[in-house]
């Protein structure tokens, strides 16, 4: 995930954008546009979904983002954008179960419940969020457009 992201001011293809970048009310996001893609952390969301950023949570789901939409930026690297359902489920599987370990590397329980000291990583929440996060991502979609397969 570092090497993704890589240092600052490296000129890689990957740009992060702070409150920006993302869907209205989301706290990340990443598109592809060429070879360059961008990664949205929107902390302004995450502390109103806290509740102010003086929440105890609040460090861990800006984390959570950020290792959240770089897989997502590995995948586009990787596949290119997808624009079916099957494949945001994969790539959104594939980003709860990085946020997961990542949730378990930190020893943090987030607010997603990714990973729990009591019962470690879980598959059901991960493909809890992952079916909710596909559900937006194909309604946002089909509001705009795409072809809502």
């Amino acid at each position: 995930m570092l090497k993704f992201y890589g240092r600052p001011g490296e000129r890689n293809g990957v740009r992060v954008v702070v409150n920006g970048a993302t869907a209205p009310g989301m706290g990340g996001g990443s598109s592809l546009s060429g070879r360059k893609i961008d990664v949205g952390i929107n902390l302004q969301n995450i502390a109103t979904a806290l509740g102010g950023r003086n929440n105890a949570y609040f460090a861990g789901e800006v984390a959570g983002a950020v290792i959240h939409e770089g897989q997502h930026g590995l995948d586009q690297k990787r596949f290119g954008t997808w624009d079916t359902k099957a494949a945001e489920f994969d790539a959104e599987r594939r980003a709860y179960t990085t946020e997961a370990f990542a949730d378990q590397g930190m020893n943090y329980e987030s607010t997603f419940k990714l990973w729990t000291r009591e019962g470690g990583v879980s598959q059901q929440a991960i493909t809890d969020w992952a079916t909710q996060s596909t559900i937006d991502w194909a309604a946002a979609w089909c509001a705009a457009g795409g072809p809502c397969q």
